[in-house]
């Protein structure tokens, strides 16, 4: 029994070792405002390493996270990009352009990495589009047409995503980071659509998180009583209290 044991700690490092994420990122930059950092924020990790600006403009970096997820890097002066970090190592070039604020921004060139990185890349390139309203309309109605268009967007950007490359571990992703404009409903039907791994990965889980407490918020649902005590330290329960809203 010992020695089955000590075999199965001896190996743990093993399996742990065997679930991270090796990376390499190499980025040319070409800047207009000197800098002498470039920040480096691990979203999944919630890590942020800072690192000299490299004396020869291009930064190489490597690293271990846990799982594939996006990373926002930037430098003193500048907006952040957003890059999707997996295995296969990636390559870009960033140039430096003045905005009208007291940043500047980085623009992304000649991308290469893997398809999850290019199309992540693709889905967060700024789009503009114009549309006409009629005249004289109300701010409500103003609201709700803004809203529609909102929901539209984000509802067809998840559905490309689906249709260009279903089993995509960044679909999870752009799901959650929608589902407060999308709605339960929509988030529900695209959570569906997952596939089994992509369901059961640390953003999916996150998803299902949001679905179930959407359905314990929806009006009518009775919540089992529970006890707790107040700011004053005094026993309350939840079916003592007689608001109408709580």
């Amino acid at each position: 029994m010992k020695r089955g044991l000590f075999s199965l700690l001896v190996l743990a490092p093993l399996f742990l070792s065997a679930q991270k994420t090796n990376f390499s990122i190499t980025i040319h930059f070409k800047l207009i405002v000197p800098a002498k950092y470039v920040y480096v924020y691990m979203n999944y990790e919630r890590r942020i390493d800072t690192l000299p600006f490299p004396t020869n403009d291009t930064l190489n970096y490597k690293g271990v996270i846990n799982h594939p997820g996006t990373f926002q890097i930037k430098t003193d002066s500048s907006a952040p990009i957003s890059l999707w970090i997996d295995s296969t190592p990636i390559f870009l070039s960033c140039s430096e352009e003045k905005t009208k604020y007291s940043y500047t921004s980085l623009n992304i060139n000649g991308l290469q990495s893997s398809e999850d990185a290019k199309l992540y890349f693709q889905m967060t390139v700024p789009r503009s589009s114009t549309k006409k309203l009629p005249l004289n309309l109300t701010k409500v109605e103003m609201d709700s047409i803004f809203r529609s268009d909102r929901f539209n967007y984000c509802y067809n950007q998840v559905d490309s995503l689906f249709k260009i490359r279903p089993t995509s571990p960044i679909i999870p992703f752009y799901i959650s980071f929608y589902q407060n404009l999308l709605g339960a409903d929509a988030v529900r039907s695209f959570f569906e659509r997952l596939t089994d791994e992509s369901q059961n990965s640390e953003q999916g889980q996150k998803i299902k998180i949001f679905l179930e407490r959407s359905v314990l918020l929806q009006k009518g649902t009775v919540v089992e009583n529970f006890t707790m005590k107040n700011p004053k330290g005094k026993k309350l329960s939840l079916h003592a209290v007689s608001a109408k809203y709580i």
